[in-house]
């Protein structure tokens, strides 16, 4: 198995997305036009995790929160790195 087939499938696992870093790449370049801002996108991710356990799709719950959790942590270190 190549190194990109074993980061897909550990994205698919984590994230329920073949490439994460595009994903966040493409919700930063969202973030940078004002659009929408961290929280907005973790709450979001957060309320669609709720929504999947309430539908019993656990699966999907755990790779929303993930999203959230690694946008949280980008966001923060952002945040730190920029002096806010």
């Amino acid at each position: 198995m190549s190194n990109i087939e074993r980061m897909k499938e550990i994205n698919q696992s984590m994230y329920g997305l073949d490439n994460f870093d595009e994903y966040a790449r493409e919700t930063s370049e969202m973030l940078d036009t004002g659009l929408t801002n961290p929280t907005i996108v973790i709450m979001s991710e957060l309320s669609d995790a709720q929504e999947e356990l309430a539908r019993g799709n656990s699966e999907s719950a755990r790779q929303r929160i993930n999203r959230a959790k690694s946008f949280l942590g980008r966001f923060t270190i952002t945040e730190v790195n920029d002096g806010n």
